[in-house]
């Protein structure tokens, strides 16, 4: 009788073979005693990850890309395109840190696969300022202490950014509301409502003028002991 042939798998996650978005998470299978050539063959494959072609426009520029079938939108955009703006701290779309703009709709960048992508006009924090200038969001913010750590606040931007887009005049609760998929550990919320409120009240912001930000004066420098 022929001996059994035994299956070989390059790798399992929780026992179904890597396909796709569990493909980062699983960890690969020692390979058994194969011939050297079988075995040479089987870790090429392992090594080879198929790619797709994409084309999209991000922050008003054209770019085009092979990126793997499982590459997220936030890794695409960090590490391809060196848009480091763009904050991970969930990765599983409760904090908003990550929001993005696709096509003027905020996402989350790290539930968004970058082939999802294809075709779409994505904006990240990056493309909110204009020529030097920051928008009156990203003014308000810094000048009514809206900020602490920072961590948080490329994702309050962009989700604010499109919320008062489409609703212009918020109640203070509707405007709680509209940004509360995005969470900050720092300031409770007050300021960052209030920094709000003082872009919908179309007060004046210092910086949102040309130059402001190179005028900025820089804190003094500590005494020496």
């Amino acid at each position: 009788m022929a001996p059994r042939r035994t299956r070989v798998r390059s790798a399992t996650c929780d026992h179904r073979p890597i396909t796709g978005a569990n493909y980062s998470r699983c960890t690969p299978v020692a390979l058994p005693n194969l011939p050297t050539s079988v075995r040479a063959r089987t870790l090429a494959r392992r090594e080879r990850v198929p790619t797709h072609h994409i084309e999209l426009r991000v922050n008003g520029r054209p770019v085009a890309a092979d990126v793997e079938p499982a590459k997220l939108l936030l890794d695409f955009v960090r590490e391809e395109l060196g848009l480091t703006g763009t904050k991970e701290g969930c990765g599983t779309g409760d904090c908003g840190a990550c929001t993005v703009h696709i096509d003027g709709q905020p996402m989350h960048s790290c539930l968004t696969l970058a082939v999802e992508a294809e075709g779409s006009s994505v904006t990240t924090i990056e493309g909110i300022s204009s020529g030097g200038v920051l928008s009156p969001i990203q003014a308000a913010l810094v000048e009514y202490g809206g900020s602490q750590c920072g961590f948080c606040i490329p994702g309050i931007v962009m989700m604010a950014t499109a919320y008062l887009r489409d609703h212009p005049n918020p109640t203070e609760d509707d405007l709680r509301m509209g940004i509360a998929g995005n969470l900050c550990r720092c300031t409770g919320y007050d300021k960052i409502v209030k920094s709000l409120y003082a872009v919908i009240d179309k007060k004046e912001l210092a910086l949102t003028k040309p130059g402001a930000l190179t005028s900025i004066p820089l804190p003094p420098e500590p005494e020496g002991e």
